[in-house]
């Protein structure tokens, strides 16, 4: 789960604890302008943040005034923060706190409030949780569908490019062998741990390479990129041969999407 998903619904500012990240506003409070400045000029907001990782959950106020409420939500450590807790601690009280307030009211949260907004992470982490693992579940059958009916396209295109010289049959089957291998990446990431995979066998690069320049060129044409394959030697390398061919996917498509129109991007294997 993405940390970030929790930010994204929460009223009251945020800060992820495990990253250098600057605290993302809320829905209904949006981080004040002090806490802003602060945080991007003074090292004391970074120490205290790394500070509040290894602490229990609860409040604690930063070195200029104001709180962070720490705690946990699917494991994820967050702290609510840029607030000033009400109503105020009376044994505690900063002075400073007082010019705060009238100078970023909306940062006067009630503790009562903070408390059902932590409450409530927990609630949406479930249920965001149960959603990704009902997703999970139901995907592999989706790409399943849709490999058979590309595997079709591709067949019935490939025979076409045989049999006329119409270059929109090319097209199809250049583009449906381009889904192809972005299915195979997706089938990777379901199904299978990446880094497990054994490193086993013998591709030759150059050919894969080759195939894989022909499947982007309509990629490249929709760019207005230009595409050539050049320099090309026989190479033979030891590799995983389901992963590799994601790699020169990745890279191509990098190459393509980044630069710049009616340049060329030039491909070596040496």
């Amino acid at each position: 789960m993405n940390p970030q998903v929790l930010q994204y619904f929460s009223p009251y500012p945020t800060k992820l604890l495990e990253d250098e990240s600057a605290p993302m506003s809320g829905i209904c409070v949006e981080v004040n302008n002090f806490c802003r400045s602060k945080f991007a000029e003074k090292p004391e907001c970074a120490t205290f943040y790394a500070d509040l990782l290894n602490k229990p959950d609860g409040c604690y106020r930063c070195p200029f005034g104001l709180s962070a409420c720490r705690f946990s939500a699917v494991g994820v450590p967050l702290a609510i923060t840029c607030v000033i807790p009400l109503p105020r601690d009376a044994k505690n009280r900063n002075p400073d706190e007082d010019a705060k307030l009238k100078s970023q009211p909306t940062s006067g949260v009630e503790r009562t409030s903070i408390e059902k907004a932590i409450a409530s992470f927990a609630t949406l982490g479930d249920t965001y949780a149960s959603l990704e693992e009902q997703a999970l579940r139901k995907l592999p059958h989706a790409l399943h569908e849709i490999r058979k009916l590309n595997a079709i396209i591709k067949t019935e295109s490939e025979a076409l490019t045989h049999t006329t010289s119409l270059t929109e049959c090319v097209t199809i089957h250049r583009a449906s062998e381009f889904m192809s291998t972005q299915f195979d990446l997706l089938d990777l990431l379901i199904n299978e741990s990446i880094v497990e995979l054994p490193v086993k066998k013998k591709v030759q690069l150059d050919a894969l390479v080759h195939k894989c320049v022909k499947i982007f060129e309509i990629r490249a044409d929709q760019n207005k990129t230009g595409l050539q394959f050049t320099d090309r030697e026989a190479v033979w390398v030891t590799c995983c041969d389901k992963t590799l061919p994601i790699i020169v996917t990745i890279l191509l498509d990098n190459a393509i999407r980044y630069s710049p129109e009616k340049t060329t991007v030039r491909v070596h294997v040496r």
